[in-house]
């Protein structure tokens, strides 16, 4: 069983995918480094892979190829920094000032540095859709001469543990299964726990999806399928962030 794709799942994966090995003597379950949405979407539909994990949806292209897809998990998408410093909380209205340069410096008189990430990103549409003014401020993020940009979600953990006063977004889950020195601030005095996201009062989720190709949809697939969708499977899940689908996956493929 090959899996890949969103870096945003990678960890969690490799966590269920050792505990379906211990159940399941013989399978083996391989779990590459992030290759992003597409390019897990690609490898499985070329039939390199057989599960993509992905955080958006199939385009009407990619559905024609004869893949399937089920909504595997949510997790808070964060703005996080480093577990050091003294920030927990960002007021909602100042997330446009920081990305746009109105605000320098941190409290403490820490320059604050911005980690972007690539306009074509799903977490780059993810931070947009958080206000009105973020598409605009971070327009002017990505103009400033020496701007960081993070290619994937692991290099945005890295640049956020080692830069000083650096601030990005990730998902909680990802911070939560990769043990990253990092914290997740909550916005405008609303923590972002998966309680939380359930009732809906913190609204910004990662969806993860898992992407297969019907015509390699092997007992093994489906097995595994049926062992994420466990409630022990679900504890682990939750344990690291992530808050399992209520919906099954499709029984025809």
């Amino acid at each position: 069983m090959r899996i890949a794709g969103t870096g945003a799942g990678m960890a969690l994966l490799k966590v269920l995918g050792a505990r379906y090995e211990k159940q399941h003597p013989g399978a083996k379950v391989t779990v590459f480094p992030s290759l992003g949405s597409t390019g897990g979407i690609r490898a499985v539909a070329d039939g390199r892979i057989e599960i993509a994990c992905a955080s958006r949806g199939l385009s009407s292209q990619e559905a024609g190829l004869g893949l399937a897809q089920w909504t595997f998990a949510r997790t808070p998408f964060v703005l996080a920094v480093g577990s050091s410093r003294p920030e927990t909380d960002l007021p909602q209205a100042h997330i446009a000032d920081v990305y746009a340069g109105r605000v320098r410096a941190w409290r403490n008189g820490d320059p604050v540095r911005v980690i972007l990430r690539p306009r074509s990103d799903t977490a780059h549409a993810q931070l947009a859709a958080f206000g009105p003014d973020l598409e605009a401020a971070l327009t002017l993020a990505h103009a400033v001469p020496g701007a960081i940009t993070a290619t994937t979600d692991q290099d945005c953990a890295d640049h956020l543990e080692r830069a000083s006063g650096a601030v990005g977004t990730l998902s909680l889950g990802q911070i939560l299964a990769e043990q990253r020195d990092l914290r997740p601030l909550g916005l405008g005095g609303v923590k972002p726990t998966l309680e939380n996201l359930a009732r809906g009062t913190y609204p910004h989720a990662t969806v993860l999806r898992l992407v297969v190709r019907r015509a390699r949809a092997g007992t093994e697939l489906r097995r595994f399928l049926k062992f994420l969708e466990s409630q022990p499977s679900q504890d682990v899940m939750r344990r690291y962030g992530y808050l399992p689908s209520a919906s099954a996956w499709e029984p025809n493929l």
